[in-house]
């Protein structure tokens, strides 16, 4: 998005066009934190959440009382909610915009004023509040520029206004609007407080993003729009002159205010005798304010309020009492109790009516602070001389009757075996209540009912098919499932071909032999006794002993020494030899890269590799001195003298002979390297196999000195190639050298207990994954391990890897090693295997199935959860959770990316102490390779990979360079070795005054005792010069724009500044998808030519991903085209080549007559005379030219392989023609939108070297097997935030492939990419997972298993002691409590039957659970025969009743919201439009049953919130305010307060009580903080509560994803997830009811349609998908639907038949529709 121009912009069409980019068509919200900010700071306008929380009820300040403390509690109850999510927020407020409160009534306008001014001092001593004068205040810029907010908290919406809110008009909202627009031109994204919700402890919000350019010239525009609107609004100052009151005898600073004001009003209202007399009221009412009991609190409703006399005085005291606190120093508070207008006038009607009484306590408070108004006004009179109320009428003072409270008590009798034992306690032996019927139009005693082998059928064999009765049918049907198996598996064995190992080969598949019990008992007693022995033998060694060996260790040693001669003359040929082949290669680099090539392919004995070695530093020395003639060669060539140290470094420290030690101390001499040299014991003494002598240069005007001390040259050159192992060991148990961190993972798995790991991506934690996966199948063939990946791509890949690593053998047929089971997609029986690989909802779902609880479940050993940080995602996270809890073995948690690893293992030790597994946490923080980042930019035309120079600029980002984003700390930010070293230079360069830099930290001086610095080395040097950096930003000036600290930012901001300059020059803006795409392709060829190739480039926006592959696709044709047409090289390849295939015939009819006439020699002679012409029979023209494809030199797929795989590819079309040809130039696209088979082409190309380059979204960045040299970032989006950046950058530089990695960005903003570095990983927070539904399947769970112990062990790990990952514990009681009365609902609503069964339509409702509460709101249309109605009309109105279904469904199912004001716009659009848009309101009827269930739920609750009242409200502090936890503990107490029943008492000082609760979600905010509720985990349905999208029903309607794009303003790349969601609850609705009316087999289908063939039928058919998932294909079939015959109405319900015929209908023109789009 691009702010427009404006020069030439009037007020008024510059208000509308700030209007237009600043209001959104679709609220599509996100998670705040885990979605986006993380921890960064958040930036919240005071105002605009003021406005935001008035506008839900303001009455509490104006019309029903003014409430000021009821305003704050509203107020904190918000802030608390943004702190229990973990928000880091401050709040900003501008002086002038006060104005903003001129428009309402005088006693709302002096509320408001007086609120919003208590608001800010009170807040200020609890979280962040600024203020200032205005947006053109200069602190303001300060503040901006220190803190750098992430993004801005702004009003955007004034429709949301509820019945009783504050009113906002459109010029008001322009202000709010203006300041979105200012931060969306300086660069700061805006989050919408229109489209807010808290959602399981989550802060759901849509995000605007910011404009891809900063606008000065914006920013001061929206500014002077601000300032003109609040200028037409007018100033609320008002000058007083105070008298002279004594406050400062006053206790409290409430207090002072309150007798100030009354003094001043008794003052100034002298001539009226009631003004004074309310005035003494004032500093009454404030006595009891301060020692009234809070419960005491609530006051009835007066007429009295309304009196005109009494809403002039109260106006005059809120306007006084508000230009007081103007006065005052802004640090002052205690305010927050300030005025209870509603006490205030209950007191004045007391008096009037004669029963004026208040408790002596608070008559001598009065007393004492009257006596200060006394003194400053001695004709004041008595405080108690009340005597003008006489004449008030006692009408007026006559309370309004409050509605009573009616809460039924009674809750029905419940008798589950496992679940009712919890509450056979004395507290619940409550009054009974009778269950009655549900009232249904169903008739279900002709429906299936809770079938357990309905359940079953998803879990038998997968080669289990459906018998037609038709032999050849199902011949053919058994051989399609033959055939699919086959490709799969043969796919599957592809695609592990191209997996590797941690070092970097490929993988080998083990057969696993299991372990008997006698085999593992024998080996347990040898191992003690062989051990012993070795001691005996080691100890004797010692000594000096002659260790004595048997007979038999005697030949074995004899043995082993012959053979170790045998091998080691075998070694010296074959190094004799090596010598001899490289010495024939002239070539110095080649011969060097030859050495090095042999060194990598195998393992040699210690001495030759020695030797390899040490010659390869010969040659490299050879090198050295021909580039060692200038200073600028040396600087040049200085990847030479790495070469030659990464050399003496892998060789000095081994076991070594004098002779190579003599080598090694000279070429050290000879680099000026001579610190680095150690003295040696001893060494053995053996010839070196040829002359290692170095070259003469005394006669030379050059030496081969480094210039740089050992040091420098490790630090800036050699870090990448330093040792980095952590402890590392060798270790039986693996192939490789594990680190300390990875044994310690090895023994807790060796010991059956839980792990938790967190380690940074390619520092190794795959291994732990396989080797516990090894374990369990080594133990015995029943065991079961389960790995639970969070993506399809993830399970594709480890199912292939399984399949690579593990083979074996089983006695029983039917057995796999292996299976895989998602939604899509099921190979092998996922519960006749041993390694099961699922995503977190199927594995729920067999976990919950009551036909696996007995045989199945009890199988697991251990459950793998690989990045378990995805717990904290909004839509997938609480699924992950519920799996923990369920949980019956010891866990693996993997993840790269948790923020608070502590916490998170303090809460799944509470779980996982329920199953009696203790879990340990290991935390590792270094990664293996260092990441290099860097910009690009002011990239020059693409002319081909062959043309020499780069074609852009390519600036590195040194880590410091960020800190400008992080207020100067260094926490997060990581250095590597080079740029340490640059850091203290820089330090020490701009260093003065207090700003210091140790000596000691002198890299010379540091490193002086280490002769070859080592990773760990290094870390240290890193954590001392961070913690000088760390001082630096704490001193007093270190942000003054001249300080030491910010010349050190300003350094190294320089050169990626520079990049980001050149490239402005090139494009109007450097960050628009078109300049990404012009600088793609040069990019790519920089890269090419600087070996940083294989690449991946993310970019999160799936539409953009295929655009910029195809602008690099045919950029690639077109140079190549041009190329082609201009080169001479080319045309006169392609002459050759004609001429050699015009000669083919004639040519193998030489080739003949010569093969039978030649003699050995003449071929020999004839074949090198044909090899300058060999490349023509290889050539094709067809083929993309080298000069422009990034396809892999040297890849290990076949060409034959590559043309066969790719081409099927184009013959199912499953992708764009383009997309098949861009695999064959190197490039790939990979997002989760794209075809299956295409995605792990890709992956499979990737790794085996045939593309260079991938263009992905997100869903490569979670643990794919994708290693790369680069990562690049291709644009800015929401969705580039910490989580995402450490998990896609973590791609470059894996463990085994590259020792460093790089992390590039191209057209992210500069400032996007310093927060990025600096942003701190987020903490995870999970979400409260007792949800209704899993309520109801852990019910069938029970019934089904017959109280199987799986069950009964998961039901006490929840209730006994449950914890959950929210914010803190959540404690037994209130789970018991909630889930307690989650069974009273079910009960209630005829979905369980008195001892736990699920009944009636329970299955639909549980089948429907991923759309909870859509799924109760459902099956209550449903039964309530909603439906039954449309399909009444269904045969003579077949239109009409679709598109009411149709229109019902929208309103439930795949909900997204419109913004109000957009709603607005359209009320004038045509109405033959082929689009509604918005979705029409719901029918009176439908509204009154959702209303009605609502209503149910409220009562029920009601009830809940009175039992956790009485069971003794744990956790629940009423007299608290949420954030600032102040208490109102007062002891005095007054008579006739109104009960507030169940609600807070805070919510009773504005008149609320649990009889006023219009709804579920009002009442839910109205109950005390600690009774445990939440609005989404209950099965509420707020029907019509705003504009919803209607892109489903438009779509029913024609089709056209264009117009979905066009008009209902969706996202090309969203819309194939949201159809298929919604095609999925068709799909699950027809189903249900098929199983509802017993259509599952084939004979009541077959009856079903004969009986009807006869009638006039409405034909209803569905198309099968070939390859559609397993289940989708039970819930297919084809149908006709009429009125059936007297036999078959006997059997089966026929007006649900008839519903069900009209989903069929709805649910098969959808997906035609639907499979049209896509196919």
């Amino acid at each position: 998005m691009q702010p427009f121009f404006l020069l030439p912009f009037t007020f008024i069409n510059m208000s509308e066009e700030i209007a237009r980019l600043t209001t959104v068509q679709n609220y599509r919200s996100v998670d705040l934190i885990g979605d986006f900010a993380g921890e960064e700071l958040f930036l919240i306008d005071g105002d605009s959440l003021i406005f935001h929380i008035l506008a839900q009820d303001c009455q509490f300040l104006g019309k029903n009382g003014v409430q000021i403390l009821y305003a704050i509690y509203l107020l904190e109850k918000e802030l608390a909610k943004f702190k229990s999510a973990r928000l880091n927020f401050c709040i900003v407020f501008f002086k002038n915009w006060e104005a903003l409160y001129s428009n309402y009534d005088d006693i709302l306008r002096s509320s408001l004023l007086l609120f919003r001014r208590v608001a800010i001092r009170h807040l200020r001593k609890y979280v962040p509040v600024f203020q200032f004068k205005s947006l053109t205040d200069s602190q303001w810029s300060v503040f901006i520029a220190k803190h750098r907010p992430y993004g801005f908290m702004v009003l955007d919406n004034n429709k949301n206004t509820k019945e009783g809110g504050l009113a906002i008009t459109d010029e008001q909202l322009m202000v709010f609007k203006s300041f979105i627009f200012f931060a969306l031109s300086d660069g700061v994204p805006v989050a919408l407080l229109g489209s807010y919700e808290f959602v399981d402890n989550k802060i759901s919000m849509c995000i605007l993003p910011s404009f891809f350019t900063r606008s000065t010239e914006a920013v001061e525009e929206a500014s002077k729009l601000i300032s003109d609107y609040l200028e037409k609004f007018g100033k609320n100052r008002q000058s007083i002159d105070l008298p002279e009151v004594n406050i400062d005898a006053c206790p409290t600073n409430a207090m002072r205010v309150q007798t100030l004001a009354a003094a001043w009003l008794i003052k100034n209202e002298s001539s009226s005798p009631l003004s004074r007399d309310l005035a003494k009221m004032i500093v009454i009412s404030a006595a009891v304010l301060e020692h009234l009991n809070l419960n005491s609190r609530p006051q009835p409703s007066f007429p009295l309020y309304e009196d005109p006399a009494i809403q002039k005085f109260i106006s005059s005291y809120l306007g006084c009492a508000s230009s007081i606190l103007n006065l005052l120093d802004s640090k002052v508070d205690g305010f927050h109790d300030l005025f209870d207008a509603r006490l205030f006038v209950r007191l004045v009607s007391d008096v009037a009516l004669g029963e004026f009484y208040i408790p002596d306590i608070c008559r001598e408070y009065a007393l004492s602070n009257w006596k200060l108004v006394i003194d400053a006004i001695p004709d004041a009179g008595d405080l108690f001389d009340l005597s003008s109320f006489s004449s008030i009428s006692k009408e007026l003072c006559t309370p309004i009757e409050a509605p009573a409270s009616e809460i039924d008590t009674s809750l029905v009798p419940y008798g589950d075996p496992v679940i009712s034992q919890f509450y056979n306690t004395e507290e619940w032996a409550v009054q009974p209540k009778e269950l009655q019927p549900v009232e249904t139009v169903l008739d279900f005693s002709k429906l299936r009912i809770n079938d357990k082998s309905a359940t079953s059928k998803r879990y038998d064999d997968i080669s289990a098919t459906k018998k037609t009765g038709d032999s050849n049918k199902d011949k053919r049907q058994v051989d399609r499932m033959r055939r699919q198996d086959q490709f799969f598996i043969s796919h599957i064995q592809k695609y592990a071909s191209s997996l590797t190992g941690a070092k970097g080969g490929q993988l080998k598949r083990q057969t696993i032999f299991t372990q008997t019990l006698k085999e593992a008992k024998s080996q347990s007693e040898e191992a003690p006794k062989n051990k012993s022995k070795a001691k005996d033998k080691e100890n004797a060694a010692k000594k000096g002993k002659p260790v004595k060996l048997s007979k038999a260790e005697q030949i074995r040693a004899e043995i082993a020494a012959k053979k170790s001669e045998k091998e080691e003359n075998k070694n010296d040929y074959m190094w004799r030899e090596t010598r001899n082949e490289l010495g024939r290669i002239k070539d110095l680099n080649l011969r060097s890269n030859r050495i090095d090539q042999l060194l990598n392919t195998r393992t040699y004995d210690p001495y030759i590799e020695n030797e390899m070695r040490l010659y390869r530093i010969r040659v490299l020395i050879s090198l050295w001195t021909a580039a060692c003639v200038t200073d600028e060669s040396k600087e040049k060539n200085i990847r030479i003298v790495v070469e030659i140290f990464r050399e003496i470094s892998i060789v000095y420290p081994r076991p070594i002979t004098k002779q190579v030690k003599t080598a090694l101390d000279d070429t050290l001499t000879a680099l000026g390297f001579e610190n680095v040299i150690r003295k040696a014991k001893k060494l053995e003494t053996r010839p070196l196999s040829f002359p290692f002598v170095l070259p003469d240069l005394e006669e030379e005007e050059f030496d081969l000195e480094v210039p740089f001390t050992s040091p420098t040259f490790q630090l800036l050159h050699f870090g990448e190639y330093m040792e980095r192992s952590m402890g590392s060991a060798p270790d039986d148990r693996v192939a490789f050298d594990p680190d300390e961190w990875q044994r310690q993972t090895l023994d807790i798995l060796d010991k059956d207990e839980s792990v938790f790991v967190v380690a940074p991506t390619s520092s190794g934690k795959t291994f732990i994954s396989f080797y516990a996966m090894e374990k369990v199948l080594r133990d015995n063939d029943e065991g079961v391990v389960i790995y639970v990946a969070p993506t399809k791509a993830l399970v594709n890949q480890l199912s292939a890897e399984v399949y690579a690593r593990f083979n074996k053998h089983y006695p029983h047929a039917g057995q796999t090693v292996w299976s895989v089971y998602t939604r899509d997609y099921r190979i092998n029986n996922p519960t006749n295997c041993q390694v099961l690989i699922t995503v977190p909802h199927v594995l729920q779902t067999m976990l919950l199935q009551p036909a696996l609880a007995n045989a199945w479940c009890p199988k697991i050993r251990r459950i793998i959860f690989d990045e378990i940080h995805c717990i904290g995602q909004m839509e997938d996270g609480m699924v992950e959770e519920q799996l923990l809890l369920l949980a019956p073995c010891p866990i693996v948690a993997l993840s790269a990316t948790v923020g608070n690893p502590e916490e998170f293992h303090t809460w799944l030790s509470a779980l996982q102490r329920a199953h009696a597994n203790p879990i340990h946490l290991i935390v590792h923080e270094h990664r293996y390779s260092d990441l290099r980042k860097f910009v690009y930019g002011g990239a020059k035309e693409f002319n081909g990979l062959h043309v020499e120079g780069d074609n852009g600029q390519i600036a590195l980002i040194h880590p410091a360079a960020a800190m400008s984003f992080s207020e100067g700390t260094t926490t997060n930010l990581a250095f590597e070795p080079r740029d340490c070293l640059q850091l203290y230079y820089a330090m020490k360069l701009v260093s003065k005054g207090d700003f210091k830099v140790s000596k000691r930290l002198d890299p010379d001086r540091y490193f002086e005792d280490i002769p070859f610095i080592k990773k760990v080395d290094v870390v240290g040097y890193e954590k001392k010069i961070k913690a000088t950096i760390d001082t630096w930003a704490s001193l007093p000036n270190a942000f003054a724009p001249n300080s030491p600290l910010q010349a050190l930012i300003k350094h190294f901001c320089n050169d990626p500044q520079r990049v980001v300059n050149s490239q402005l020059q090139l494009y109007n803006s450097a960050y628009s998808l078109d300049a990404i795409a012009s600088n793609l392709l040069p990019m790519l060829k920089d890269l090419h030519t600087q070996e940083l190739l294989p690449a991946l480039c993310f970019n999160y926006d799936r539409q953009e991903c295929e655009y910029l592959a195809e602008t690099v696709f045919k950029g690639l044709v077109e140079k190549e085209r041009d190329w082609r047409e201009n080169s001479e090289e080319w045309k006169e390849k392609m002459r050759e080549y004609k001429k050699w295939q015009a000669a083919a015939g004639q040519r193998a009819k030489q080739m003949e007559k010569f093969e039978k006439t030649a003699t050995e020699k003449q071929k020999e002679q004839a074949l090198k005379e044909s090899g300058d012409t060999s490349w023509i029979e290889f050539f094709d023209p067809e083929e993309p030219s080298p000069e422009f494809s990034f396809a892999g030199a040297k890849s290990t797929y076949g060409k034959e392989e590559l043309y066969r795989d790719v081409e099927s590819l184009r013959r199912r079309q499953v992708v764009p023609e383009w997309f098949v040809d861009a695999l064959y130039r190197g490039i790939g696209v990979h997002h989760s939108g794209l075809n299956r088979r295409y995605r792990q082409m890709v992956e499979v190309l990737f790794r085996c070297g045939q593309l260079s380059v991938v263009i992905a979204t997100r869903t490569l960045s979670l643990g794919i097997n994708m290693p790369c040299r680069t990562v690049v970032f291709l644009g800015d989006n929401l969705q580039l935030n910490a989580l995402n950046f450490h998990q896609a950058a973590g791609r470059a530089g894996r463990r085994g492939f590259d020792l460093l990695g790089h992390v590039g960005f191209l057209g992210v903003p500069l400032h996007k990419v310093y927060r990025l570095l600096t942003t701190k990983l987020w903490d995870i927070q999970g979400q409260f997972p007792l949800t209704t539904s899993l309520v109801l399947q852990l019910s069938q769970l029970i019934s089904g298993s017959q109280a199987a112990p799986f069950a009964r062990n998961t039901i006490r790990s929840i209730l006994d002691e449950p914890k959950f990952m929210q914010n803190g514990a959540v404690l037994s009681n209130q789970v018991n409590h909630h889930l307690r009365f989650v069974i009273e609902y079910l009960l209630r609503e005829g979905l369980l039957d008195d001892f736990g069964k699920p009944i009636n339509l329970s299955n639909l409702t549980m089948h429907l659970y991923y759309t909870e509460p859509s799924n109760y709101a459902f099956m209550n249309l449903l039964r309530a025969g909603i439906f039954h109605k449309i399909a009444d009309k269904y045969s003579s109105d077949k239109l009409g009743a679709l598109n009411d279904t149709i229109t019902i469904l929208c309103h439930l199912f795949g909900r997204i919201r419109i913004n109000e004001q957009f709603a607005l716009s359209l009320k004038n659009r045509d109405e033959f439009a082929p689009s509604e848009i918005i979705l029409p309101s719901l029918p009176q009827d439908i509204v009154e049953v959702l209303n009605a269930h609502d209503e149910r739920v409220l009562n029920l609750y009601k009830t809940y919130a009175y039992y956790y009242r009485e069971h003794g409200n744990v956790g629940v502090e009423e007299n608290k305010l949420p954030l600032s936890n102040i208490k109102f503990d007062g002891t005095a107490k007054l008579s006739k307060t109104v009960p507030t029943g169940v609600v807070s008492d805070f919510c009773g000082l504005a008149g609320f009580s649990d009889a006023t609760a219009k709804s579920v979600s009002d009442f839910m905010e109205q109950t005390p903080d600690g009774v445990f509720l939440k609005t989404s985990r209950l099965p509420v349905f707020e029907v019509n509560k705003g504009s919803l999208n209607a892109y489903l029903l438009d779509f029913f309607t024609h089709g056209s994803v264009d117009l979905l794009v066009e008009q209902n303003g969706l996202k090309q790349s969203e819309i194939w997830f949201v159809l298929n969601d919604f095609s999925l609850v068709l799909a699950t609705i027809c189903s249900c009811i098929g199983n509802l009316l017993n259509l599952v087999t084939d004979d009541d289908i077959e009856n079903a349609m004969s009986a009807l063939e006869d009638s006039n039928a409405v034909q209803a058919s569905t198309e099968g998908e070939s390859g559609s998932t397993d289940w989708m294909q039970n819930m297919n079939g084809n149908y006709s639907t009429s009125l059936a015959s007297p036999e078959l109405q006997d059997k089966m319900d026929m007006n649900l038949f008839k519903v069900y015929c009209m989903f069929l209908e709805v649910r098969n023109q959808f997906d035609a529709k639907f499979r049209k789009m896509w196919a």
